[in-house]
């Protein structure tokens, strides 16, 4: 179970099959070579390849994955020079693959490895990506998912229950669990006026902490009902 504050308190989201992404990170480190801002030509310059593998990421989005899958290329942190006047020796980009379909996640890293290593040597630096595997996709089993909306159902009413047709991108380690045992992640909805709209990793997230009771009776609700079967 998870808080989400896209959903009002007294909501609880279900999904069957794909409910989150597979979650992989990535570094990008260009070399190039470094000297006087006024003087570029001296250089070789890594921000500007940089940006250009920045934009660049995102055409594999568009131009690789089959347009009925959704992937997520994010880079969110990007690290380079240290004065306004200096151009760097190198830029790091550090970045996540979100994907949902296995042949994308077997293939992202080729993609982001050919992409930024090709505009690299374009502009004549060299490029250096790492790719790390993170968490599955997390598989919501259908019968599961049907058994707790059920036990939801009971308990708190049919409206408590809110089926989700699309899987989200984010990645969450409950995916090992499930790739064990038949089970089913649910999201909680935690959003009770302003204050608590704000999504995940926002500086202002919050959460009704009503919320928080609730999503412990749902829990006890659904093992009850599935010790009494």
């Amino acid at each position: 179970m998870h808080l989400d504050s896209s959903l009002p308190t007294g909501k609880v989201g279900l999904c069957r099959g794909p409910m989150m992404a597979a979650s992989d990170n990535f570094e990008i480190t260009i070399a190039g070579k470094g000297g006087h801002a006024a003087r570029p030509h001296d250089c070789l310059d890594p921000v500007t390849a940089a940006a250009q593998i920045i934009m660049g990421l995102q055409t594999i989005v568009s131009r690789k994955v089959d347009p009925v899958h959704p992937a997520v290329v994010t880079v969110g942190k990007i690290r380079a020079g240290s004065k306004h006047n200096i151009i760097p020796q190198e830029a790091i980009l550090i970045g996540t693959a979100r994907t949902i379909d296995p042949y994308s996640t077997k293939m992202m890293p080729l993609w982001i490895r050919q992409l930024a290593e090709g505009i690299a040597r374009a502009n004549g630096l060299k490029a250096r990506v790492g790719y790390e595997r993170g968490y599955p996709v997390l598989f919501n089993d259908p019968d599961m998912v049907d058994f707790c909306e059920k036990a939801i159902a009971s308990r708190y009413g049919k409206k408590a229950p809110v089926r989700i047709t699309q899987p989200m991108m984010g990645g969450e380690d409950m995916a090992y669990f499930l790739q064990k045992v038949p089970g089913a992640f649910l999201r909680l909805g935690s959003r009770q006026g302003r204050e608590t709209a704000f999504p995940w990793h926002h500086p202002k997230f919050s959460i009704d902490e009503k919320s928080l009771s609730l999503g412990a009776g749902i829990l006890t609700e659904i093992a009850l009902n599935f010790l009494s079967q």
